[in-house]
């Protein structure tokens, strides 16, 4: 009979763990279906490092860079487009305005969070894409960050 508790007890757990809770809040948008973190690197959220803690670009190596979300922003706004298009666009998608950096103020940044998911996935995602504004507004460059929470 204890053998028979435990394992309705597992699969119930189980059944919590993987399908109580693998839903991802909010959906992912389809600017983000498909994406990968690419090959690591410092994750800086689109800003430069800083002389704080004696950072510097040959000593911390590559930024973090989401491939196919880099290529998706830079086909789709190039530089010189109107950076009002690309706050509306991602807000369409669900991002949403965070600081800008504390070391530019001419770069900006806007973050996709989703919560939910379980360990054994889908994982959730944070999402960073930032942009460097010229004094007309326009884009001079974008950066795509992208990581997941799991195991």
């Amino acid at each position: 009979m204890r053998n028979i508790v435990f394992a309705a007890t597992a699969v119930a757990c189980m059944a919590a763990l993987v399908g109580g809770c693998a839903t991802l809040n909010p959906q992912t948008p389809p600017l983000l279906r498909g994406v990968t973190t690419g090959h690591g690197g410092w994750a800086s959220g689109g800003c430069p490092p800083t002389t704080d803690f004696g950072y510097n670009q040959e000593r911390i190596g590559q930024e973090a860079s989401s491939p196919e979300l880099a290529k998706r922003l830079s086909d789709k706004f190039p530089a010189g487009t109107s950076a009002k298009a690309l706050i509306a666009y991602l807000s369409s998608q669900g991002f949403a305005s965070i600081a800008a950096c504390q070391n530019d103020g001419s770069i900006f940044r806007m973050s996709f969070n989703q919560s939910g998911g379980s360990p054994l996935g889908p994982f959730p995602m944070l999402a960073v894409v930032a942009w460097k504004e010229n004094g007309q507004g326009r884009i001079v460059w974008t950066k795509a960050e992208v990581s997941f929470t799991g195991l």
